[in-house]
């Protein structure tokens, strides 16, 4: 097979892996909306009922948006529908996975794929945690941020990690000298 015709292959895969994950979103999306009853009603009331929290660090005093009552029951409908969107969507990506390694995708697609396993199941865990329960404060809706801070750099810290490791395997046979045959 010629290299332009590898190439264009590799193109067609990873294009239909793009399109696959794209449809895949948008039918998570409508799935969720139409079996979570009045989700877009629990979703406007949500962004239209924040409200400014002071808050103190190191000295500083400032202020930061939060739900004016986090742990509503509407408020609740849309972390539940989160969580719902976070787990399915990082089991998706196992499945994204294994068809990135069944086509061969380049090594940077693999660890792309790794990280947002990470970023979504864990985002997930820490909204069932943090946020889905009726006795939600505003100072654990901070603590969410500040541990969604924390998923964020973990899923960065092993796509790095997984790179480091698999990149110089994945170029090891184009470094490797053929052996002589006497």
């Amino acid at each position: 097979m010629s290299r332009t015709h590898t190439s264009s292959w590799r193109w067609q895969r990873e294009g239909l892996l793009s399109a696959v994950s794209a449809g895949m979103f948008l039918l998570l999306i409508g799935v969720i909306i139409l079996a979570t009853p009045r989700l877009v009603e629990n979703i406007v009331f949500y962004f239209g009922h924040f409200t400014l929290i002071p808050q103190k660090f190191v000295g500083l005093n400032f202020s930061l948006p939060a739900p004016e009552t986090p742990a509503d029951l509407r408020n609740l409908a849309v972390y539940r529908a989160t969580l719902q969107f976070c787990v399915a969507w990082g089991v998706f990506q196992i499945v994204m996975l294994a068809l990135r390694y069944w086509f061969g995708s380049p090594v940077g697609k693999k660890g792309e794929a790794i990280s947002n396993i990470v970023f979504w199941l864990g985002t997930g865990y820490i909204i069932q945690t943090m946020l889905n329960t009726s006795a939600l404060t505003s100072d654990r809706w901070f603590q969410f941020w500040a541990i969604l801070i924390v998923v964020s750099g973990v899923s960065l810290v092993v796509r790095a990690l997984y790179l480091a490791v698999m990149w110089p395997l994945s170029r090891r046979h184009l470094y490797t000298a053929p052996s002589a045959t006497p």
